[in-house]
């Protein structure tokens, strides 16, 4: 059991897990999902967290806590319900990591950061038109720097900033 979380878009099957262990236990717990009926869509893409779709997955869904080797020393539960809401601090927080953790050139990186940033500051001084207009520029940069080099990362940034836009100021 290795730690960490593994996104597998295989063929004839989806899994996602979420392991962890003590550094020196042998014990550990894993929470897995797992999408065997064709179409496959527990996950769309490989970004965490929002490419997964967990209702797709309840259906074998487990949560087991084993020793290192899965060996004998194995208790498994069956997952009957799940749910995952993507938590942030800011509007665009989401946007500012994915801009942050992705291989952008520090100018790319720096040019993005600006505008959501902006975004945000308007967004907490309560100037919501301010901040979806700042959102909706982002969107043109990045269909400017990303579309052809990265169609991954933009297809994601220009969705999640979709997403904020259509929520509109009443949130």
């Amino acid at each position: 059991m290795v730690p960490g979380v593994s996104l597998a878009n295989y063929p004839d099957s989806d899994f996602l897990s979420l392991a962890a262990r003590d550094q020196g236990s042998l014990f550990g717990v894993e929470l897995g999902f797992a999408d065997t009926t064709s179409p496959f869509t527990l996950l769309s893409g490989l970004y965490f967290p929002e490419d997964v779709n967990l209702a797709a997955g309840l259906g074998m869904g487990t949560f087991k806590y084993a020793d290192f080797f899965l060996t004998t020393n194995v208790v498994v539960a069956r997952v009957t319900s799940a749910s995952m809401e993507i938590e942030q601090d800011t509007p665009s927080a989401l946007l500012i990591y994915r801009v942050n953790a992705s291989n952008l050139s520090s100018h790319a990186k720096t040019r993005l950061l600006t505008t959501l940033e902006a975004a945000d500051a308007a967004f907490a001084n309560g100037q919501c038109a301010a901040g979806l207009r700042y959102l909706q520029v982002f969107q043109n940069k990045v269909r400017a720097q990303l579309t052809k080099t990265d169609s991954v990362l933009a297809n994601h940034l220009l969705s999640g900033a979709q997403a904020i836009i259509d929520a509109g100021c009443a949130n």
